[in-house]
């Protein structure tokens, strides 16, 4: 895939679906669907005139966001899973930035990078029986921020979104213009947030630091726990794990090739780091999941072979076991480091690139001064 410039604005996206014993990639506009053994491929799906910001699984629906046409496209999986039918296209106006689906409801939900949320119903709004796709033209949306979303969560009672300024906020469900809390204490741009309990909330951010909240807490009191990550460590993807009794907090950092574990005490909310997951390429992404009542992470790496899979387990003194499993080494495409638009994947750069151009548009408004004349 490599070329004189990079063309990649997307990290590659891993996602799994458990029902369906799958997980799926995505590297530029090029989407592969595996079993969950990642020993068989069963397809391998081409956009156009797309790369992929982020996949989702709903049952046998198959969720795409697609960045550079600025929609959502939703696939049906056949039978056997060989194949994908599209069953709708969501246009927007902005490019979506995450996607969850609604737990019950089954609602579609979309953030954009205008800030604005859409929710729309997968059971009732696409027919699996359709000729060609159901077209939705730029939807009302439902509520909105002032800036990007970088992450969205739903349960059964509450929405909770995070923006590329410093908020984190908790809207009630399905009284959507209703806003129960905020989580405010971070200094810079919210990379990703995570759930760890039913009360507990893990977020990161680009001023280097995870905090822990009780989000259902009144703001004032909502923030319980804020772990410095060290200098110049940018964290980029999160993700909270339960195994057995044990939660754990896995962080990807920018251009890092480790992933670093903590654990998470959930009576005093104290982030305790445990080990490093070490790779010895960049990782770009990963995901911890359940499968065969085991647990597995996946890591995508910059350098073939560029997908790695390792078991994951608690001993019985509560530290952290990782089995690397090396017939679980694969290479899905042939990408580098060099094909991705480093401003468009890192938190850190899109965050200067924000403050320059603050910077630059407040030099514009300074009144210009008149010159003398002689």
């Amino acid at each position: 895939m490599s070329s004189s410039s990079p063309s990649l604005t997307c990290l590659p996206a891993v996602a799994v679906s458990k029902e369906e014993g799958l997980i799926a990639f995505s590297v530029g506009s090029n989407i592969h669907i595996f079993d969950k053994s990642l020993q068989k491929e069963l397809l391998n799906h081409k956009l156009e005139k797309a790369n992929v910001k982020s996949l989702l699984f709903e049952g046998k629906y198959f969720i795409v966001a697609s960045s550079e046409d600025k929609s959502v496209l939703v696939f049906l999986l056949n039978d056997t899973n060989t194949q994908l039918k599209c069953v709708g296209k969501i246009e927007l106006v902005k490019k979506p930035s995450c996607l969850a689906v609604h737990p019950v409801t089954k609602e579609l939900w979309i953030g954009d990078k205008f800030g604005d949320v859409y929710a729309v119903n997968l059971l009732s709004e696409f027919d699996a029986n359709c000729a060609s796709p159901k077209l939705i033209k730029k939807p009302a949306p439902k509520m909105g921020h002032l800036a990007m979303l970088t992450g969205l969560i739903l349960n059964e009672k509450y929405i909770i979104t995070s923006d590329r300024d410093e908020k984190i906020r908790i809207t009630n469900y399905p009284e959507y213009f209703l806003v129960h809390n905020f989580c405010l204490g971070h200094t810079e741009m919210v990379s990703c947030i995570s759930l760890a309990d039913d009360d507990l909330l893990v977020s990161a951010s680009t001023d280097s630091t995870l905090k822990v909240w009780k989000y259902l807490l009144d703001s004032d009191d909502a923030l319980k726990y804020s772990y410095d990550c060290g200098e110049n460590n940018y964290p980029n993807v999160l993700q909270c794990v339960t195994i057995g009794s044990t939660k754990l907090v896995f962080v990807l950092y920018e251009q890092a090739d480790y992933i670093q574990v903590l654990q998470l005490d959930t009576e005093t909310c104290e982030l305790v780091p445990k080990i490093t997951i070490p790779m010895g390429s960049e990782i770009l992404n990963f995901l911890v999941y359940q499968v065969d009542n085991k647990t597995q992470i996946t890591l995508l790496t910059a350098s073939s072979p560029n997908v790695h899979v390792a078991d994951l387990s608690v001993k019985q003194s509560g530290d952290l076991s990782v089995n690397a499993v090396p017939s679980h080494a694969i290479t899905i495409e042939s990408f580098q480091k060099e094909d991705f638009v480093s401003d468009s994947i890192y938190s850190s750069l899109i965050r200067k690139m924000d403050a320059k151009k603050s910077e630059n548009e407040g030099e514009d408004k300074q009144p210009k001064k008149k010159k003398n004349k002689k």
